[in-house]
């Protein structure tokens, strides 16, 4: 029926929706907590909230991952829908999808790994600067 594939793409478009709702809100919040505290990460003091972005990258990776997967499996419906019944589909826009899910999850993997094992005590705030030359330069 047409109504199952329109059902189809109106849940795809929901999760879709939902990740990039995730997405913003995920930058939004470590961007606004990394300037309101004026300290990095890397603060021995600050082990709570760079876990706690460790962990919603983690979170969101995952999402995202799934999503992708679910954009995968819907391939072989649709090319069958679109053979038998005359459904639009467009493959380009499926891998495109898929692709773009598979990178996003690499990358909040990447983050939440690099977070995980950064162990930088330094606070750029806090650096002695009289080793600094008047002019700027190092000695």
């Amino acid at each position: 029926k047409a109504s199952d594939w329109q059902r189809l793409f109106a849940g795809a478009a929901i999760s879709a929706a939902f990740a990039v709702v995730l997405t913003v809100m995920f930058h939004a919040w470590a961007l606004a907590m990394l300037l309101c505290s004026f300290k990095s990460l890397a603060d021995p003091n600050r082990r709570f909230g760079r876990a706690f972005v460790m962990s919603a990258a983690l979170c969101i990776g995952l999402h995202i991952l799934n999503i992708a997967l679910q954009f995968h499996g819907y391939g072989p419906t649709l090319s069958t829908w679109h053979s038998r019944y005359g459904a639009p589909f467009n493959v380009t826009l499926l891998n495109t999808c898929v692709a773009f899910g598979l990178l996003s999850f690499v990358n909040y993997m990447l983050l939440g790994g690099l977070l995980f094992f950064w162990q930088d005590p330094t606070d750029v705030y806090l650096l002695d600067r009289r080793e600094l030359h008047p002019a700027g330069v190092q000695l």
